[in-house]
């Protein structure tokens, strides 16, 4: 594809891992809309997906790049950088952002082959070996969706002068807080039904089976409640397929079918999350996760676990109910003790708006990444 020449704008690169638009991928795109005027951006990513569909209807141009083959197998990094250098000579580039801890520590491993500023960002908490902190220090700057993930990889050994913190923003006159949408006529439910949630990538990291293994109990005590998860299982791994099996099969094994609904990948969050009465999010890891944003900009009550950077955004007891991983038991008790009380639970959400409106706006996120971006490139001239 022929990408134009932009003089007035510097040229980002943005790499992205995966063809799927979910949090990383949603939140960056945020980002970019919000600074388009100022920066031009082209989105290397793998094609044939929700983000290449999103990126159209965004009007953002798309080179075809991926770090697997056709068959699905890692590529050679050698044959990688050199497309990749190719491309960067070619539309004459400034910088390169690679959207995820993968493409991070890919373009650190191979930095002596790239000659403009590298920003990663950081939105995975997981162990990594002594090879792999070391490319990451390589890169000019590393950013960390919140300081849980911060002090996660300064403690690991990376290089802490490259670590910063920007936590993620959005705008939330997005997010209505009523929807036009009737998910009690698409899913042929009574008016009074009311919907708790879970939204998310179905993995063994989003905490899937203590939500399901608390269910039973819930809904004999909430009538009147339906369960929706919201998300799909990509990862191929047997495991991961039989983890799915198994809390589909528990379900349907409790009597449940009728009142648990598996809704799958949804692009229409913004208008799903108004008619939601309570989200639960049971992750045992989350290092700033969308969703719990979302959820709160369309004021509605959050049970989660207090991991990662939860804590950062929202204020335990406050703005949301923070509960251990891994606890059916105290996820039961707490969510049926708002299912049952509609007070608290308008006004946990209320309270979960007011604070996403007053410390976690799109612009200040933006700005930040700007402030980034901009010292690397003015350092570069």
């Amino acid at each position: 594809m022929s990408v134009g020449p932009l003089m007035s704008r510097y040229k980002i690169a943005v790499l992205m891992e995966f063809p799927s638009a979910l949090g990383g991928e949603r939140s960056f795109l945020s980002i970019a809309q919000e600074l388009r005027d100022q920066f031009a951006f082209t989105f290397f990513a793998p094609r044939h997906g929700e983000l290449e569909k999103l990126l159209t209807s965004l009007n953002f141009p798309q080179i075809e790049f991926s770090l697997r083959d056709a068959s699905d197998l890692r590529r050679e990094d050698a044959d990688i950088i050199l497309e990749l250098t190719q491309l960067i000579s070619e539309h004459q580039f400034n910088l390169l952002h690679a959207n995820s801890l993968t493409l991070s520590r890919f373009l650190g491993r191979n930095f002596t082959h790239i000659s403009l500023p590298v920003v990663g960002h950081i939105r995975d908490m997981m162990k990594l070996s002594k090879g792999s902190i070391s490319d990451l220090g390589q890169l000019n700057r590393l950013i960390c969706v919140s300081e849980a993930t911060r002090n996660y990889y300064e403690a690991m050994g990376v290089n802490s002068d490259r670590l910063l913190t920007i936590h993620n923003g959005i705008d939330v006159e997005q997010y209505p807080e009523k929807s036009a949408k009737n998910l009690h006529v698409e899913l042929g439910c009574p008016s009074e039904t009311k919907f708790t949630a879970t939204i998310g990538q179905i993995g063994l990291r989003k905490g899937h089976s203590s939500l399901i293994a608390a269910i039973p109990e819930m809904a004999r005590s909430c009538p009147d409640w339906h369960f929706l998860i919201i998300g799909e299982c990509y990862s191929g791994k047997q495991e991961s397929r039989e983890y799915l099996e198994d809390l589909q099969n528990s379900v349907a094994q409790n009597g449940l079918s009728n009142r648990v609904h598996w809704l799958g990948y949804r692009n229409d969050i913004p208008l799903l999350l108004p008619q939601i009465d309570l989200l639960i999010h049971p992750a045992r890891q989350e290092p700033f996760g969308r969703v719990l944003l979302e959820a709160a900009a369309c004021g509605v009550a959050i049970v989660a676990t207090d991991v990662g950077g939860t804590s950062e955004m929202l204020v335990d007891q406050e703005s949301v109910l923070l509960i251990p991983v891994d606890d059916p038991q105290k996820l039961t008790q707490t969510s049926i003790s708002l299912m049952q009380n509609s007070t608290p639970r308008k006004q946990l959400g209320h309270q979960a708006r007011q604070r996403i409106l007053s410390h976690f706006t799109l612009d200040s996120s933006a700005g930040s990444h700007a402030q980034v971006w901009n010292d690397l490139l003015n350092k570069n001239q």
